[in-house]
């Protein structure tokens, strides 16, 4: 509550400046003394706005120092609890649950209030700056900027794929590729970001996106080669299917996750990421299951494939031994990955069917 988001500091000074704006419209006064009271009546405004902007400013500090000092008195009593005796009974652990509560409270304020810069990934393209926003529209504004970005462009892979496909053209599939990694680090980009800002993404949905353009790299450099054709077309009817396939599972995620956040259960900015097989698992997802098993097939075959390249070649290129474990990984990670979610869904089904037979 004591944070000053950037829209209440940018209103702030918006409003000050279109006060000194009027300034014209107050020298065209009747009289020089209305002139003169208007004017002042404008700057004392204006002082006002600015001594309350810095008085919650201080006041932000304020709090950020009396939340350091309370995680630092818990973080001393844990350490002399662990030094002394512990003493047992149901006192005590109820004291220590609320000990336990206060300071995952105190850190979640301390996020709210602390200017954060992200992951390495987000420093090594935007440097040391805070990407963090207190204010629910900014985050909702970022999360639907990532969605319309991914509606958008998930039509490209497939018009891009049909046509290299057709062209087989080198030229054609260089600004494939490269697209392609424009495409996997705008969104590595932008999921860092939402997950500073609270969005629930798993680690694995974002590395997928790291090896995807070490993948698109690797394919760039060998594209010209030809033993590399054959798995490189290959690559392409794979692709082509994970567009088509991003687009129905997307459609199916976001209104599961409609309905999650109506309940309560899914965050305001969490995001659909069909790319990386992120899903909110329903009953009526299951459906989608063989499709997403073909395309794991398919990045296993793609694999191997490159993997025979590599073979044949007798391992001439570095690159070949890397686009099939790419390949691979990926395949492996998207299986494992998936199978977590639905053991972990079942597993909370289950246990909310045995609470209702308890109840």
């Amino acid at each position: 509550p004591f944070a000053v988001p950037v829209h209440q500091t940018s209103c702030g000074f918006y409003s000050f400046s279109a006060r000194l704006v009027r300034v014209y419209d107050i020298m065209s006064g009747d009289t020089e003394q209305e002139r003169f009271a208007a004017w002042e009546k404008t700057c004392t405004e204006a002082e006002h706005e600015v001594t309350n902007f810095c008085d919650a400013v201080q006041r932000r500090d304020a709090v950020l120092d009396s939340i350091r000092r309370a995680l630092d008195e818990i973080h001393e009593s844990r350490k002399s609890f662990k030094a002394k005796k512990k003493p047992k009974g149901a006192k005590f652990d109820e004291v220590m649950k609320r000990m336990d509560d206060l300071e995952q409270r105190l850190h979640e304020q301390k996020e709210r209030i602390v200017p954060r810069t992200g992951s390495l990934f987000i420093r090594l393209w935007l440097g040391r700056v805070n990407v963090h926003t207190s204010h629910l529209g900014e985050k909702l504004r970022m999360k639907g900027e990532y969605e319309k970005f991914k509606r958008r462009t998930t039509p490209f892979i497939i018009v891009m794929s049909l046509l290299a496909f057709w062209a087989k053209n080198v030229l054609i599939d260089t600004l494939f590729q490269s697209w392609l990694i424009y495409y996997y680090m705008t969104l590595a980009l932008r999921e860092n970001i939402l997950r500073v800002n609270g969005s629930n993404i798993k680690n694995w949905w974002i590395w997928h996106h790291y090896l995807s353009v070490l993948l698109c790299v690797v394919c760039v450099s060998v594209i010209s080669e030809p033993e590399f054709r054959p798995a490189y077309d290959q690559s392409k009817v794979l692709y082509l299917y994970l567009g088509l396939l991003q687009i129905l599972q997307t459609r199916y995620q976001m209104k599961r996750l409609y309905t999650l956040r109506a309940l309560g259960k899914a965050s305001n900015i969490d995001v659909p990421n069909a790319d990386a097989y992120q899903v909110h698992w329903h009953q009526s997802m299951y459906f989608l299951l063989p499709y997403l098993c073909f395309g794991w097939i398919l990045q296993f075959y793609n694999s191997y494939i490159i993997w025979q390249v590599a073979v044949e070649s007798k391992f001439s290129r570095v690159q070949y031994v890397v686009g099939s474990l790419l390949w691979f990984i990926l395949g492996a990670g998207n299986l494992m990955t998936t199978s977590i979610v639905i053991h972990e869904k079942r597993k909370r089904r289950q246990a909310a069917l045995a609470r209702q037979k308890d109840a």
